[in-house]
């Protein structure tokens, strides 16, 4: 049985559960895609990193595109919460998934 490493010791809704995988993103009413990687994903949130900019309380058309055929792809529209630039260049991003499909 697989098991989802997760942080029990949050005191949030809903568990977060480390997800790696390639993420696409769009800004709204862009056409440009971009790419990003997760690194946690919650009922309602996503974090991930990328090395496109972003800004806080931007809003988003993700898609989380797992590595494994058996599951499908998450889309999901989300909402910038916190962006955190990294020494190497990158982004770390977290957002609150406001719509998912």
């Amino acid at each position: 049985m697989a098991r989802w490493p997760v942080d029990i010791s949050e005191r949030r809704d809903f568990l977060r559960m480390i997800v790696e995988a390639r993420l696409m993103f769009r800004r709204q009413g862009e056409d440009a895609s971009h790419q990003g990687r997760t690194l946690n994903l919650s009922a309602n949130g996503v974090r991930f990193s990328t090395r496109e900019p972003i800004t806080e309380s931007e809003s988003l058309r993700i898609e989380i595109i797992p590595e494994r055929e058996s599951v499908e792809p998450l889309a999901a529209l989300v909402t910038v919460i916190r962006v955190e630039p990294q020494a190497d260049g990158t982004y770390l991003v977290a957002g609150e998934m406001t719509e998912v499909r």
